[in-house]
């Protein structure tokens, strides 16, 4: 049964820079908000212009959500515990995606419940996505299964945190309070204390928050940094075939 045990090795897929990078964004460009690590002032820009945009309180920490709006993506733990999040901490959410009739209700009544602090849109066009991805402080993927998303890897550039479950590509990439935040049951207490430490960073040390942004945003997600680990995967591997 473990005869094939540890032949197996996945390789991250790779983002296009051309498309994704807050320095060169062309999107970014046209509200004079690109920005790198050596300067991440336009990041700041970037908030205040989503913040403008949909009415937001600038001081807040913003969270993001975008994805189908099932038990499969997570929507549902946010669903429970951000009522306590919005209550005590000055936080907004920003949600994106469909679902069926239950879920799209319950996100409704969390807007409604809590207007000016949560935004909801079914759909947004690319242009809108980069701005809500470069504006943003913390994106959540609290996913129930495996997702094929890239999400938190644009994030990062962006210096966007992701706050993820554990599992999957989310796991490989994401290392906790280094360049992003995660935890691993699909718990909403779980979940919840995990937002509470992610708030308490935010709010009480800036300073260690710019540490985990810069780390972030310093990932290298190119293609050609995935054919060079796919080359050298092969490589060693072709060698212990050549030892046997």
């Amino acid at each position: 049964q473990k005869l094939n045990e540890g032949k197996i090795k996945g390789i991250l897929p790779g983002i296009d820079y051309e498309t994704w990078n807050p320095k060169t964004d062309k999107d970014l460009s046209k509200i004079g908000a690109n920005y790198d690590t050596s300067n991440i002032s336009g990041k700041n820009k970037a908030k205040k212009y989503l913040c403008s945009k949909y009415k937001l309180n600038e001081n807040s920490l913003i969270f993001f959500f975008y994805g189908n709006l099932t038990d499969k993506s997570g929507i549902s733990l946010i669903h429970e515990v951000f009522g306590d999040i919005l209550k005590n901490y000055n936080t907004s959410l920003i949600v994106v995606g469909r679902g069926d009739d239950f879920r799209e209700l319950s996100i409704s009544e969390l807007q409604e419940n809590f207007r000016g602090k949560v935004i909801w849109l079914k759909d947004c066009t690319f242009n809108e996505l980069k701005y809500i991805i470069a504006g943003s402080d913390v994106v959540l993927m609290p996913s129930m299964s495996e997702q094929d998303s890239t999400l938190h890897m644009v994030s990062m550039i962006y210096g966007s945190l992701p706050l993820v479950r554990g599992i999957g590509i989310l796991n490989d990439v994401v290392r906790d309070k280094i360049n992003g935040f995660k935890f691993y049951n699909y718990s909403p207490s779980e979940f919840l204390n995990k937002i509470r430490e992610v708030c308490d960073i935010y709010f009480k040390d800036q300073k260690r928050w710019n540490k985990l942004q810069k780390a972030a945003m310093q990932s290298d997600f190119s293609w050609d940094n995935v054919v060079n680990e796919y080359v050298e995967t092969v490589y060693k591997e072709s060698k212990k075939v050549k030892k046997q």
